[in-house]
């Protein structure tokens, strides 16, 4: 796996995860 690709996938999840916590539900947005 391409390292940056990791890191991209890695960082949605991050963010996923924080939002889930927060019980915040947001739509896909671009950056």
């Amino acid at each position: 796996m391409i390292r940056e690709e990791e890191g991209k996938i890695t960082e949605k999840n991050l963010e996923k995860r924080r939002k889930e916590e927060n019980g915040v539900e947001v739509e896909e947005q671009g950056s």
